[in-house]
């Protein structure tokens, strides 16, 4: 929202010696409907790069939702609309806002956008107070969300020209073990653990394609047999051989999960369902509609947690499919729905409570 000092606020973190970018200079673009969009390919290139261990993002653009939960955190700057007002019409950095039109659409944003933003938002700041309390509140707020025990190391392999695994190391030796597709997302997820479960679990996350159709081939064995054998192969045998050679870690199925979520969804089901004597369970979150229960299950079945949102029926109607099938087979399945669209962020919350279902206490 134009006025809320969203720029302002940067430049202070900038000025501390943190790493901030304003993604209303160099990382947006206008589509070719008008709309102020972040530039796609940008923007997952900055999330992924690494070089901080903690990157602020500001901004307000349309499709900006697609990238929540490649965050930890998301926080709503707000001011009354007076104030904003005030801001854009005397503010030397930005022209919008010092015509009648553009603050006339800045009121009806902050009626309309506004409401869309807080339901995403974590907290919400005001910003019609001292700079030096903002940005404190802000600094508190995200510095509580970096990991303080455990540590994330990344390898790059040679598989696919290059491929990443990204591994979160908890501080004590770990009690359990997640494999996770995607894991330039989810293997920061192991840093919720650090103060919401006694569980000490390590989570190595394969990073996966950002192209949805390779990622596709790649995680549902109904599309492209040869390239999802070959992703197998790598997620299985070859990382789950590094992850024993580097760290020392290699528990027994009943302490080892694999995990996905959307088309990772797929595939967590799929190696759980071929490899039960590696992972006891599979944790699936909204899998997609590609592979699907047979006929006839596998004689062994690991433990499966499926989750999915009432708001996303096609994908919830899948992960209903595989719990009533998996349950006739015999196996101990968890459905669990909430009232969330869909979106892996909204699922974190859960995280540690699957961990536990998957695990034990």
């Amino acid at each position: 929202m134009s006025g809320t000092g969203k720029s302002t606020v940067v430049n202070e973190l900038v000025a501390r010696g943190h790493r901030a970018i304003d993604a209303d200079y160099g990382w947006c673009e206008t589509a070719p409907d008008g709309e102020w969009i972040w530039n796609e390919q940008k923007m997952q290139a900055l999330l992924a790069d690494g070089n901080a261990e903690v990157l602020f993002v500001a901004g307000c653009a349309s499709n900006q939702r697609k990238f929540y939960e490649d965050f930890d955190l998301i926080l709503l700057l707000s001011a009354p609309s007076q104030v904003m007002i005030e801001r854009v019409a005397t503010r030397q950095n930005n022209p919008f806002g010092r015509s009648f039109d553009q603050r006339k659409k800045i009121v009806s944003d902050l009626a309309e956008v506004e409401p869309l933003l807080r339901s995403g938002a974590d907290v919400e700041i005001r910003t019609d107070r001292p700079l030096d309390e903002i940005v404190e509140e802000v600094l508190s707020l995200s510095l509580e969300t970096t990991p303080r025990a455990g540590e994330l190391v990344t390898e790059t392999f040679d598989y696919d020209g290059g491929r990443q695994v990204t591994v979160y190391v908890p501080a004590d030796p770990p009690d359990a073990v997640v494999f996770a597709g995607d894991g330039q997302y989810f293997s920061a997820w192991g840093r919720l653990l650090e103060s919401t479960s006694s569980l000490s679990t390590m989570i190595v996350g394969v990073h996966g394609l950002t192209d949805e159709m390779s990622r596709l081939h790649e995680y549902s064995p109904v599309f492209a047999a040869v390239r999802f054998a070959a992703h197998e192969e790598f997620f299985v045998e070859t990382v789950r051989r590094w992850v024993k050679s580097r760290f020392a870690v290699a528990l027994p199925a009943e302490r080892t999960a694999v995990f996905g979520y959307s088309c990772g969804g797929e595939l967590a089901l799929a190696l759980g369902l071929r490899h039960p004597d590696l992972y006891g369970t599979v944790i699936s979150g909204s899998p997609g509609g590609g592979y699907q229960p047979t006929e006839e299950m596998p004689s062994s079945l690991p433990r499966v947690y499926l989750f999915g949102g009432t708001q996303e029926p096609f994908f919830l109607d899948n992960a209903t499919r595989w719990a009533v099938a998996l349950r006739e087979a015999g196996a101990d399945v968890v459905l669990s729905e909430r009232e969330v669209r869909h979106g892996a962020r909204a699922w974190r919350t859960e995280f540690p409570e699957m961990l536990a279902w998957a695990f034990g206490p």
